[in-house]
């Protein structure tokens, strides 16, 4: 029973948080609330890590949508396992969305995916502001777990998949090639104004803009590419 509880948990400060899915997931979410109603006690293990919860959803067009074909095709399984006659109707119509039946219907895959894009670039944005305003003078430092660490986390986090986006984008999605190649110059030179920054090497943590350019020359927003 332990190991019951301790998934359910997991999977209500989890999936049922951070997924794409989560509005599906109600009946996670009432089921820990009903055990606990029942005086069943869940084991605190304490929240995501930030930045696992943070690029979760940093993703391509073509992994979000193999991931909703997957995740519907586990639906209509279970759609068919039940058999009700309302059930077999969602089934028959889940059916036509998986053939590709009604294509107005299909989820713009590259906007979602850009959108994500756009989450991590505004903490490039972030990270550089905060470079660009330290008060040096006064002997301010960053430490370890700190809001300017967690931010540089994330992008440390998500810089491999994007080289990893990079290398397949050059034969599978040239489309978005340009796309990954800017965020990740950003991510590559804001990470190492970071690390200069901390190893005290002031010189080499300054912006390598001018102030006076930085504010007329704001890069596009990704999900105008």
């Amino acid at each position: 029973m332990s190991r019951i509880l301790e998934l359910i948990n997991g999977w209500k400060e989890g999936i049922c948080t951070d997924s794409r899915w989560k509005d599906d997931l109600g009946n996670i979410r009432d089921m820990h609330r009903l055990l606990t109603f029942k005086g069943y006690r869940f084991r605190d293990t304490g929240s995501r890590p930030q930045v696992a919860a943070a690029t979760s959803n940093l993703k391509t067009a073509e992994e979000l949508e193999n991931e909703d074909r997957e995740a519907q095709s586990a639906k209509l399984q279970e759609l068919i396992r039940r058999g009700t006659p309302r059930d077999l109707a969602q089934a028959q119509e889940l059916m036509k969305a998986l053939a590709g039946a009604n294509p107005d219907a299909k989820p713009d895959y590259r906007t979602q995916a850009l959108t994500e894009l756009n989450k991590l670039e505004s903490k490039v944005v972030l990270l550089n502001e905060i470079l660009d305003n330290v008060d040096v003078a006064s002997g301010e430092r960053f430490a370890q777990g700190d809001v300017y660490d967690q931010v540089a986390s994330i992008l440390t986090s998500a810089r491999p998949k994007i080289q990893g986006w990079i290398s397949n984008a050059e034969t599978d999605d040239p489309e978005s090639l340009d796309t990954f190649l800017q965020i990740n110059d950003q991510i590559n030179t804001v990470l190492n104004r970071y690390e200069a920054f901390k190893r005290g090497d002031y010189e080499a943590a300054r912006n390598p803009i001018p102030a006076e350019l930085s504010k007329q020359q704001q890069p596009d927003s990704l999900i105008d590419f």
